[in-house]
């Protein structure tokens, strides 16, 4: 039954938490693939190609390649990729849901701010080098 709760609408797993479309980024060589957000990635101007005349044009296309699941470069488009995302998210809930609950009963602070993504994907899953959405002050200690 506890596991159940993070698959819910608005649990931590939950497609809401997610954009309307993803893209991935990098090459799994490379060892530095992300997840971006369709929409953000255009907005924050990462496509400096000059293909384009516009952001609506740039989406347009890669709408068009998003349907049908292509890359272009570092750059690929998946249509079920939330569904990907979700169901990893629920994997690792699922392997670690103990030591959550034992990190969260320990933790003094507003459990908002304890750190899950170093927990979760630094320490324990090593998917992430280090963090990206919650700094962590060992993350910058290893850059030096």
């Amino acid at each position: 039954a506890e596991f159940e709760k993070h698959k819910a609408e608005d649990g931590m797993c939950s497609q809401s938490r997610l954009p309307e479309k993803l893209a991935i980024m990098g090459k799994i060589e490379d060892g530095n693939r992300t997840y971006e957000d369709m929409m953000e990635f255009l907005e924050k101007g990462k496509l400096k190609s000059g293909l384009y005349q516009n952001i609506s044009e740039a989406w347009q296309q890669f709408d068009d390649l998003w349907k049908k699941n292509q890359c272009i470069n570092n750059l690929c488009f998946k249509k079920d990729l939330k569904e990907d995302v979700m169901s990893v998210c629920e994997s690792i809930v699922f392997r670690y849901q103990s030591l959550l609950q034992k990190e969260v009963l320990k933790w003094k602070d507003r459990v908002g701010q304890f750190n899950f993504e170093h927990l979760l994907c630094v320490q324990q899953t090593k998917l992430c080098n280090q963090t990206v959405f919650h700094k962590y002050e060992a993350d910058e200690d290893e850059e030096l």
